[in-house]
């Protein structure tokens, strides 16, 4: 394969990744270094020479047990289900971009974790086909983030305090730039979420909206008002996951909803031993509300229809704590 190569590329011997993406081969650590070290747009256009966004390589091939003569370049599987009139391919469009992801996973399973995150951008946004990209304006996806600078939610806590989720969100629009060209810009958004406890409606967006970026642009080291931070992992791991699912979607269509499906709040616990004593704030108000209001109307024999009130007929002693049970979702 013969390319020309800019002074930065001299860094990466185009043969050499050649050569191991055609045995099945993961890349060395030093290889992956010296991607990560490559401007945004020179490591581009060199994982552009692989064509290793749309060309799956024989030995990945071989383990999905495909035939190596079956067409599985994803840019004419893409052309021909936009004509309509060809045959139906032997593999799915679905399946191909699989293989594809599959395939550039294994190869850069050595690089640094901050090195994997600039290349998996590269090639899931950057490299894009223009045609998915195009596919995606249809979409809007959402996903939920712990907040409070935690990257993940705590396995095995039955709740989250309501003060802490975040909502991001990830759109594709249309974006004139200053010399007039217009492209296709992926806007990613930090909201916070707004619940009211008594209904259960959630309110997003508008002033809510914390954080606004490009989503196009590489995560920097020096980030401006337009990119996101590298250090930023929840943003940045969290929309990089809706960016796949929403091309996934524009690919078979399945999985798409009308409307946005938001966590149900649930403000009690499964069993008493979850618990010592009663945890949200927001019950504690509406148990002492609904007690007051009981009193008010002369204690009647009915108590109010609330979990956990119906345990307080026995007053517990002034100073001694008491447990409110609600049963589970």
């Amino acid at each position: 394969m013969k390319t020309t190569m800019s002074p930065e590329t001299n860094l990466v011997a185009i043969e050499e990744l050649e050569q191991l993406l055609d045995a099945g081969e993961p890349w060395p650590v030093e290889i992956c270094d010296r991607l990560g070290q490559l401007p945004s747009g020179v490591l581009r256009d060199t994982l552009r020479l692989l064509k290793i966004r749309t060309r799956v390589r024989r030995p990945f091939l071989e383990a999905a047990n495909l035939d190596p003569a079956a067409e599985t370049d994803l840019h004419v599987l893409l052309r021909q289900q936009l004509r309509r009139n060809g045959a139906k391919p032997a593999t799915t469009i679905t399946y191909v971009n699989m293989l594809l992801k599959w395939q550039f996973h294994f190869v850069t399973q050595n690089a640094a974790d901050d090195t994997r995150r600039k290349l998996w951008h590269t090639y899931q946004v950057q490299m894009q086909p223009a045609c998915l990209r195009q596919r995606m304006r249809r979409f809007l996806g959402l996903t939920f983030l712990p907040g409070r600078r935690l990257q993940a939610f705590e396995p095995g806590e039955p709740f989250v305090p309501l003060s802490f989720p975040r909502v991001l969100s990830l759109a594709v629009r249309p974006h004139r730039l200053r010399n007039g060209t217009v492209i296709d810009m992926f806007d990613v958004k930090l909201h916070l979420m707004q619940l009211d406890v008594e209904s259960g409606a959630v309110i997003i967006g508008g002033p809510s909206t914390v954080m606004s970026k490009y989503f196009n642009f590489l995560p920097s080291h020096d980030p401006d008002r337009l990119t996101l931070a590298v250090g930023n992992v929840a943003v940045v791991d969290g929309a990089l996951a809706l960016h796949e699912a929403m091309e996934q979607v524009a690919i078979d269509g399945i999985g798409a909803k009308a409307a946005p499906v938001f966590p149900d709040v649930y403000l009690g616990f499964g069993t008493r031993d979850q618990v010592g004593i009663e945890y949200s704030e927001s019950l504690q108000r509406r148990v002492l509300r609904q007690i007051d209001a009981w009193f008010r109307r002369g204690r009647p024999t009915a108590w109010p229809e609330l979990p956990g009130l119906a345990e307080l007929r026995h007053a517990p002693v002034s100073g001694e704590s008491h447990d409110f049970d609600a049963p589970g979702p």
